[in-house]
This record gives C-alpha cells, sequence and structure tokens, in this order.
C-alpha cells in the first residue's frame, strides 16, 4: 500500500510541474532541424504547430550533422 500511496503523490507533483510549466512562455522558441529530408519536415511540422498555437518560433534549417546540432544545444 505506501508504494501506492508514493506513486500517487510522484503522479501528482509531476502534474503539478507541468500545470506550472504551462504557464511559463519563452519570447522566441529556436528549432534546429539537420541537413536531411526528414529532419528539416519534422522541424516545420514543429514550427507550424507552435506558430498556430501563437506562438513565435524560428527555425533553422539544414544546420549540419549531429555534432554542429549537439553543440547548439
Amino acid at each position: 500500500m505506501i508504494p501506492f500511496l508514493r506513486l500517487k503523490y510522484l503522479c501528482v507533483c509531476c502534474i503539478i510541474i507541468l500545470l506550472l510549466a504551462s504557464f511559463i512562455r519563452a519570447q522566441e522558441i529556436t528549432i534546429g532541424s539537420k541537413k536531411f529530408s526528414e529532419s528539416v519536415v519534422l522541424g516545420e511540422i514543429t514550427a507550424h504547430l507552435l506558430r498556430k498555437n501563437a506562438v513565435t518560433v524560428e527555425h533553422k534549417q539544414r544546420m549540419g550533422g549531429t555534432i554542429i546540432v549537439w553543440e547548439a544545444l
């Protein structure tokens, strides 16, 4: 019974953190995509969905390979 209560409280804490984080808005979100077609398409889809929800987005396309993207993070 005690592990169930711990799991219950952990879930409640996670929900509270997610709700609080949803109220914080960044002024601009930058999305970077690799130089592969699939990555660019996924970046554009993400940018479009964010713009549709009134978020300012900059999509930097075809940034390069994995090393360049990791350094950008």
